[in-house]
């Protein structure tokens, strides 16, 4: 199946409370281990290129000083072997940026084909980092792309990020940076470090996301938390190494019971790097120690050469420079480069499986909606592209509209109002899994089908017909009725029929307000003329309400004025 945005996993992770995995690929080979070792599991895959590791893919074996050329290039390579292995997969995928360093980096790689990226501004000022990561996400949801951002300074290094010490993340802080960047994912820090050396028995201040989770989640706000610096480092494969000659010295992760502890506080997606660079770098080593006549093979005694004068060293990158075509493309030019690199792939899926497993992903493959660069496009729907949401993501404006008003209406009597909110069908589930024990705020359909459910007729399928007797099982306690749009929309399609009696649409809307009275709904019924028949209103709004509620108990109708 085609790559898929980040946003979708998430939705599922947080649906059935569960960690998705986030491994960091640097060769063809790796990228090829990922996908079979996910599918082996059933598990949605995530695989992630960071921002250096595209320059790497580029061709630049300096990559520290790879320039925005190489990054363009390899992204378009990590995204090629991706696509190779994953559009044939039965599982979901996603190609993520780790790390953007800055603006054009998350473009190169958007135009080399990654449908996630992830901008780093955790070291700027907050409104800095807010600014950045707007920018970014109003480019790449405009192209259907998921916007992770970082909130707070992990400390360690990992390729060009790099920090002494770590700034805890402000969940309050936090908050505000979802609702104003709109990003899809937020990396927090609450424990974790980037590299190999986080230290020994490292403990996860898991009350971050947990008060992150409970702000977000009362403001009807999606955004999934995200675990960076997450590798675990197990020792037996540093002691491996060490035996090999290697020198790792302090190399010390999160014990995965700490990660594990971590998913149920509201942690989505948990990052992966350092466990394959060791589990690779230790595979590599042992192949040469066990098979001595390949130190001097002509296409891989270079690497081996490296593996010894870089002992401290167990990035895969520093010693892949002498097979850099076999890492760039997956060309197998003979037995021995075949060899190792089945040895990388293996330290990959070592990493990765058990993982797999202890995140809890396995098995969630079929639980992710399939979600193209395109649906995600229409999803988002960004004001300066036509949109009209500007306080919430568009999946979430029904819970977080009632969410915001319910507890302010309580201070009003019943007897001195009634609040009713009339959704368009798409959010009315939301809104009344979001109302509250006694709330004063009721919720209403815009609109209702003029045929109800029958036995061999209307089924009640919920589509944009909507029959009265489906919406009130929705939760809809009333139906709005003759709105402008709706009045226009019947006048449009009578008109291509040839029916020009301004009163059919009136006798339509007559059948809807029966219905739903009879479904015993309330109904907010509208009114109006158009502007051409202003110096005639009396009489346009006498017809529309003497045929629109012929027949009708009016006690359960409120009539509302609204211009055409």
């Amino acid at each position: 199946m085609p790559l898929i945005p980040l946003r979708p996993l998430m939705e599922a992770a947080e649906a059935h409370n569960y960690a998705q995995g986030a491994f960091n690929v640097n060769a063809v080979a790796q990228a090829k281990a990922v996908i079979e070792m996910h599918e082996t599991f059933r598990s949605p895959a995530i695989l992630q290129g960071a921002d250096l590791a595209n320059a790497f893919m580029g061709g630049r074996v300096d990559f520290a000083n790879g320039t925005l050329e190489d990054k363009k290039k390899g992204a378009r390579n990590i995204a090629n072997a991706v696509k190779k292995y994953g559009e044939s997969s039965p599982i979901p995928i996603v190609l993520h940026l780790d790390h953007g360093k800055d603006f054009d980096s998350c473009v190169a790689a958007i135009e080399g084909g990654y449908t996630s990226v992830m901008i780093d501004g955790s070291s700027l000022p907050l409104e800095q980092n807010i600014e950045l990561t707007r920018e970014v996400v109003k480019y790449a949801h405009a192209r259907g792309v998921s916007v992770e951002g970082e909130l707070g300074v992990l400390g360690g290094q990992e390729d060009h990020v790099f920090a002494a010490t770590s700034t805890y993340t402000n969940p309050l802080d936090a908050v505000k940076f979802i609702q104003e960047t709109e990003v899809d994912a937020l990396a927090i820090s609450y424990g974790t470090q980037h590299g190999a050396n986080k230290g020994k028995n490292a403990k996860l201040r898991k009350e971050i996301p947990i008060a992150i989770k409970e702000c977000i989640n009362r403001l009807g706000i999606f955004c999934a938390l995200v675990s960076h610096g997450s590798s675990t480092v197990p020792q037996y494969i540093v002691q491996e190494i060490n035996g090999l000659g290697g020198d790792i010295q302090n190399a010390y992760g999160i014990n995965v019971d700490e990660l594990m502890a971590a998913i149920p506080c509201g942690i989505r997606k948990i990052n992966v790097d350092t466990d394959i660079r060791l589990a690779v770098t230790r595979n590599m080593k042992e192949l040469f120690a066990q098979r001595p006549e390949l130190q001097k093979s002509p296409s891989i005694g270079g690497v081996y050469a490296l593996l010894e004068e870089k002992k401290s060293a167990f990035d895969p990158r520093v010693f892949f420079p002498p097979i850099m075509d076999t890492v760039l493309t997956g060309t197998i030019p003979d037995d021995d480069v075949a060899l190792l690199m089945s040895r990388v792939e293996a330290g990959v899926k070592e990493a990765v499986g058990s993982l797999i497993v202890n995140f809890g992903s396995y098995g969630k493959a079929p639980l992710v909606e399939q979600k193209s660069l395109e649906d995600m496009i229409a999803f988002y729907v960004p004001v300066e592209y036509g949109g009209v949401n500007r306080i919430a993501p568009v999946g979430e404006w029904g819970r977080y509209i009632v969410t915001q008003t319910q507890e302010a209406l309580k201070q009003y009597e019943p007897s001195e109002a009634e609040f009713v909110q009339y959704f368009p069908e798409a959010h009315i589930l939301g809104a009344v899994g979001a109302l509250c024990e006694n709330s004063p705020v009721q919720v209403g359909s815009q609109g209702v089908y003029r045929v109800n459910t029958a036995v061999g007729g209307n089924f009640g399928a919920l589509t944009t017909n909507r029959p009265a007797s489906i919406v009130k099982a929705m939760g809809c306690t009333s139906a709005l009725i003759g709105h402008c749009e709706e009045r226009n929309d019947k006048a449009g399609i009578l008109a291509e029929a040839g029916v020009t009696d301004p009163a059919a649409v009136n006798r339509l809307l007559n059948q809807e307000v029966k219905l739903a009275v009879e479904q015993g709904l309330s109904v907010l019924y509208c009114i109006g003329e158009k502007s051409e028949e202003q110096d005639r209103w009396q009489e346009v709004l006498g017809e529309q309400l003497s045929t629109g509620l012929s027949g009708v108990d009016t006690s359960r109708v409120v009539i509302a004025y609204e211009p055409i």
